[in-house]
């Protein structure tokens, strides 16, 4: 990809690339102008059926992103870890959706940012690339729709955060919107795409139409061998929209993590096989 804007759509993790083929800084000049609902629309739609406009890039990705902010302020995270040991979680328990915003800006940031041979989104390589906050970031496969199962490893005393659905949109670069109010307006009109969002945790569903959140703006710089194939390797402004799911520490043992999403011409359905220890 050459072009030095991204618009990046994640649906559970599916993902457009390139802002070059949405839209034009003429396009923002005026701040009136409303962005054309209709080119995000045939774009997703693009998505699985090998039409894709230049600089158009899509993606599974159901990622996990974390740095040191990962130290978020979540009572209670080891305690209940310690406390909830070889019992099972009868009812998930859900961390304050203030939460969100943050970390979903590192989520993106951590996929973003691990080089393609050991990124986790590649469904070869396993989910415990770089995990090392008190966070655990799920992830998903590359450029594929329909059901897929994974096995994962994690820490007793852990969080756990995934997107059920989630879009990016970058700005200030040439292609983008020139600001935040402009990529806000974009990503949010893709995230109003997404339907049939659903999430469970050993099999007791939760709501994930409560859990929407803006992520607070954010900048990365992609390695030389990224995942989204780009030249331009930033770094890049950008901010999320998207249903996030953060739980708090499970009980030691086996769980099992689910979580779907629609969105114009992709159907995904992910399920994590997870040993807490």
């Amino acid at each position: 990809m050459n072009g030095k804007s991204m618009f990046i759509v994640a649906a559970l993790a599916v993902m457009l690339f390139g802002a070059t083929a949405l839209a034009t800084e003429d396009a923002f000049a005026d701040k009136r102008k409303k962005y054309d609902k209709n080119q995000v629309t045939s774009l997703a739609n693009a998505c699985g059926n090998d039409k894709l406009p230049m600089y158009v890039f899509c993606q599974n990705i159901a990622s996990q992103v974390q740095g040191d902010g990962n130290a978020v302020a979540i009572d209670g995270v080891q305690r209940s870890g310690e406390d909830n040991k070889d019992k099972k979680d009868a009812t998930p328990k859900i961390l304050p959706s203030a939460d969100l915003a943050k970390l979903g800006a590192e989520w993106w940031v951590w996929a973003s940012e691990i080089p393609t041979p050991k990124n986790p989104l590649i469904d070869a390589n396993p989910c415990d690339v770089d995990q090392h906050g008190r966070v655990f970031f799920l992830a998903g496969v590359l450029e594929t729709s329909g059901h897929i199962e994974r096995t994962c490893t994690i820490p007793e005393g852990k969080a756990i955060f995934f997107p059920v659905y989630s879009a990016f949109q970058s700005y200030g670069d040439p292609g983008s919107p020139p600001n935040l109010e402009g990529a806000i307006e974009l990503v949010r009109e893709n995230v109003d795409q997404a339907t049939n969002l659903k999430a469970s945790v050993d099999g007791t569903n939760i709501n994930v139409n409560k859990l929407r959140s803006l992520t607070i703006p954010f900048e990365f710089t992609l390695p030389p061998d990224n995942i989204y194939g780009a030249d331009f390797l930033g770094p890049y402004n950008v901010v999320a929209d998207g249903y996030w799911v953060a739980l708090r520490p499970l009980s030691v043992g086996n769980h099992e993590i689910s979580f779907s999403a629609s969105h114009p011409g992709l159907n995904i359905d992910v399920t994590y096989h997870i040993t807490v220890q």
